[in-house]
């Protein structure tokens, strides 16, 4: 078991999380992500390792809705739609 998913579906995660380990951006120190790493195998205190999955499902649900210009615009005006009343606190003013 790898970051709560266990057999199989850690294959990607695992790739990604090596990935990121090996990877820095251009120029910089080789070890730059190796502490964000390690906090996440070590201690994920927010899940983010358990939820792997769902997040690359629904990453990949919002890009087919993308590729899809009317239901993508139809979306997001339902979205906003249901957002609800919008309030500003007493006293905030708008420069």
């Amino acid at each position: 078991m790898f970051g709560g998913i266990p057999g199989r579906e850690a294959e990607p995660l695992t790739r990604d999380v090596d990935k990121v380990r090996r990877t820095a951006p251009s120029g910089a120190h080789p070890g730059l992500f190796r502490p964000i790493v390690e906090n996440l195998l070590d201690h994920d205190p927010f899940l983010l390792l358990a939820d792997y999955q769902s997040y690359i499902d629904a990453q990949d649900r919002v890009s087919a809705l993308w590729r899809q210009p009317q239901a993508w615009t139809r979306q997001s005006i339902l979205n906003s739609a249901r957002m609800g009343n919008f309030k500003v606190q007493p006293g905030t003013s708008f420069v």
